[in-house]
């Protein structure tokens, strides 16, 4: 006889903007109620949630409990199939800022941008807000900044290469007057 699952997964849509929310309980219908409540009241612990809530209105949310009729799987790799299937850590697809196997990228750059900003060390572009969606070149350009992409360095004969080339086209420009240089060279 199958063992009783003690963890349940519940599903968040937002049909207006077509995002979801994945997540996992003992006990569905008091987690409905909290969330439901901290919505209500503006407090939710999710911004990117409680903006959508706000904006598309209570009316443009349903609420989906997953059931496992047949199958023996653990609750969280459940949890994790449908974030991964449903792809929301995907900020324009989803609310899921993380799972047991760690926050996603965007869930990273956002807590470092609030706490470099409550240490004055860090200035959003006017017109910008920390609850906007992050653009994934900035994305990126963050990640790499932090260690998160390995950069290629060239090798130290590379270097030397590039160094030349750059001596060897300021030596050209050099022998050039100021007036000559924008004209094209006569034949």
């Amino acid at each position: 006889m199958k063992k009783l699952v003690q963890e349940k997964i519940c599903i968040i849509f937002n049909l207006a903007a077509q995002k979801a929310y994945v997540g996992r309980t003992r006990n569905l219908d008091s987690r409905y109620s909290d969330h439901v409540r901290q919505l209500r009241k503006g407090r939710h612990e999710n911004p990117d949630l409680q903006r959508d809530w706000d904006r598309d209105g209570e009316e443009n949310f349903i609420w989906v409990d997953v059931l496992l009729r047949a199958g023996d799987i653990e609750p969280n790799i459940l949890e994790h199939l449908l974030i991964d299937t449903l792809r929301t850590l995907e900020p324009t697809l989803g609310y899921n800022r993380m799972t047991s196997r760690g926050w996603s990228e965007y869930a990273k750059v956002r807590d470092l941008e609030r706490k470099l900003k409550r240490s004055h060390q860090f200035t959003l572009i006017p017109g910008i807000n920390l609850g906007d969606p992050i653009q994934e070149g900035y994305l990126k350009s963050v990640l790499k900044g932090h260690g998160r992409v390995k950069i290629e360095q060239p090798e130290e004969a590379e270097w030397e290469a590039l160094e030349e080339e750059e001596t060897a086209g300021e030596a050209q420009d050099l022998d050039k007057p100021a007036d000559e240089e924008s004209q094209p060279e006569e034949q």
